[in-house]
């Protein structure tokens, strides 16, 4: 038996391809912002969990460089005190021997009673390893500024220091109060460096993260 097809049928238009996929459907309103709200909500977590990982691993390495930089400062104040009861030492050792009254200028070296500058050993290890790898940067720039001062200060003590040594192994003759007094200017430029030190490793930990 022939199937025919209903009165009218060859009459209507056959739908393309490309038509089908243009039909419209029913969308839910809501579907769509359940959607949307997910989508944003995992960008937002995924950014958040981002910031805190690195929040964190950025508190650490100012942790990590502080614990460093505090161990250097405290060693280089070891150093310092050490060469600043030196100092004290060979001074009052010059004025005790009462050699001025010989009449003769001899160099520092020359005269009885010294045995030298001596020599801090001071090192900036840690804080150069601090700035290379900008554990500075996310400092409370107050502690960060307190740090930098004392380093700026031992590098111009060390500096200080240079200079004297290459004054007395020159040789030129002086008085021995002049001697005296070298040594006694160095001595209180080292009070003052080890009151940096003592700040800089006191220094405390803000609320905040430094400015960018």
């Amino acid at each position: 038996m022939e199937l025919k097809p209903p009165p009218g049928a060859a009459d209507r238009p056959t739908p393309s391809a490309a038509s089908r996929w243009f039909r419209r459907e029913s969308v839910s309103l809501g579907e769509i912002a359940l959607q949307t709200f997910s989508v944003v909500l995992g960008i937002l977590l995924a950014l958040g969990i981002d910031g805190w990982k690195r929040d964190r691993e950025q508190k650490q390495d100012v942790e990590d460089a502080m614990r460093a930089v505090r161990t250097e400062l405290a060693a280089n104040r070891e150093a310092l005190k050490r060469n600043h009861d030196h100092l004290i030492a060979v001074e009052n050792d010059l004025r005790a021997k009462d050699i001025g009254k010989t009449g003769t200028e001899l160099a520092c070296n020359q005269y009885k009673g010294w045995s030298g500058t001596g020599m801090a050993l001071l090192v900036s290890a840690a804080y150069q390893t601090a700035i290379a790898t900008q554990a500075f940067a996310h400092m409370e720039f107050a502690r960060a500024q307190t740090i930098a001062a004392a380093y700026g200060l031992q590098a111009a003590y060390l500096d200080y220091l240079g200079k004297i040594i290459d004054v007395i192994l020159r040789g030129g003759a002086m008085p021995p109060e002049s001697c005296a007094g070298i040594l006694d200017e160095l001595a209180r430029f080292a009070d003052t460096l080890d009151s940096a030190y003592a700040k800089a490793i006191d220094a405390p930990a803000g609320a905040g993260p430094a400015a960018p």
